[in-house]
């Protein structure tokens, strides 16, 4: 099965160097950089819940991402044929893709929420160019993409079939009891030691469900407001996020975990109260519990 997956690979690569820098720039769109960019975008300035369901199937998805490469350890196509060029930095475990599965989870959730034909048109097209790029840049054998498809599919649909009950189940959770929530996971994901993805994912579960914590019992943030106000938020909060998760820490476990921490932390509480100190939002705290928060849409 390898072995035909660097076939498929190297007739691909046949067109580089004339496509390189169209697959590098699709890549992305399933790639974490992505959804640093979608989650602050919807959670600020378009549906708040919709940005919270957004970062928690991402963080899921990362999650389980790791922990199937890490059960898997299959190697990358350039790692297995010396023939084949990786013409884009990745790194030691393939199986699944991770670019493929997280296009599906939050592509598909984006047009599941926006509930038109041209979104679901746009995410497949977008799911489809994300499985191509890796396989074109020598990253990931076929395989590889079609597992991360269909963990993404699946993690899709049971997030869709479950998050009512999930939610409705938070409501009548006390808040002491929700900061458990964000911070079992990533105690655990700590004490497997699971190096530096571990850190970013163990950090973005802290800052982003503590942060929603305490935005929801002190600041009351609301997305309403004028299109300039709501590109206002993105031009103020965006550089700063930026500036927290390209910090020049040194890569290590502990270093991820504070940078995702502070990056989360930023996106989910600390840009929200800045936008409600200078106008740019509204907010609310007539109901001081997370029930708005976590009722049905």
């Amino acid at each position: 099965m390898l072995d035909w997956g660097i076939t498929v690979v190297l007739w691909l690569q046949q067109f580089s160097p004339n496509l390189d820098g169209f697959f590098r720039a699709v890549t992305h769109l399933g790639g974490e950089e992505f959804v640093v960019v979608a989650v602050p975008l919807v959670y600020w300035s378009l549906d708040r819940r919709t940005g919270i369901r957004l970062a928690v199937l991402a963080i899921v998805s990362g999650l389980v991402n790791g922990l199937a490469k890490l059960w898997a350890d299959q190697p990358r196509p350039f790692a297995y044929d010396d023939q084949v060029v990786a013409l884009t930095e990745s790194g030691s475990l393939g199986f699944p893709s991770g670019h493929a599965q997280l296009a599906v989870v939050v592509w598909g959730y984006l047009a599941a929420s926006a509930r038109r034909s041209w979104s679901s048109i746009v995410a497949v097209a977008a799911v489809v160019l994300v499985g191509l790029s890796r396989l074109y840049l020598g990253v990931h054998f076929p395989t590889d993409v079609v597992g991360g498809y269909l963990i993404g599919l699946g993690l899709l649909l049971v997030f869709l079939a479950a998050w009512p009950a999930v939610e409705r189940r938070l409501q009548m959770t006390p808040v002491p009891a929700l900061l458990l929530i964000p911070a079992l996971p990533a105690g655990l994901v700590l004490v497997v030691r699971w190096s530096e993805t571990g850190g970013r994912v163990a950090g973005a579960l802290l800052g982003l469900g503590l942060g929603v914590l305490w935005e929801r019992r002190h600041v009351g943030f609301d997305t309403a407001g004028s299109p300039r106000q709501r590109v206002l938020r993105m031009l103020l909060g965006g550089p700063v996020l930026a500036a927290l998760w390209l910090s020049p820490l040194p890569v290590s476990a502990g270093a991820e975990l504070l940078r995702y921490l502070l990056a989360g932390a930023w996106v989910a509480a600390g840009a929200p109260w800045l936008f409600v100190r200078v106008g740019l939002a509204p907010a609310s705290l007539d109901s001081p519990d997370l029930e708005d928060d976590f009722a049905p849409a």
